[in-house]
């Protein structure tokens, strides 16, 4: 039995031709899943485009836009004011001295 099955294995493994049909199925299926997967992920970037654009358009178009919200020495004193926020506080002394 032992025998045989041996035999077997290596009529499969030394058969290159099917062997190489076998792989080139297996690429050609792999290359169209991927022309497949370029193409919806080539629509949804088209997708996300135009709905940001529309997003963008209404936004400025708004009320809750304002032009000049955050320009200059308002943007200095508002990053002043996030990095005061981000520092972590100095460690305090309970401690009291005799």
């Amino acid at each position: 039995m032992g025998i045989t099955a041996e035999l077997k294995r290596d009529a499969l493994l030394s058969d290159f031709s099917t062997l190489n049909e076998a792989v080139a199925r297996r690429t050609k299926a792999f290359n169209a899943q991927t022309d497949h997967t370029e193409s919806v992920l080539q629509s949804i970037g088209s997708e996300a485009e135009a709905t940001l654009r529309d997003l963008e358009e209404h936004y400025y178009a708004s009320a809750y836009h304002s032009p000049n919200i955050l320009e200059g020495p308002q943007m200095c004193e508002l990053l002043r004011r996030l990095e005061a926020i981000a520092q972590p506080a100095a460690p305090v002394d309970n401690r009291t001295t005799s």
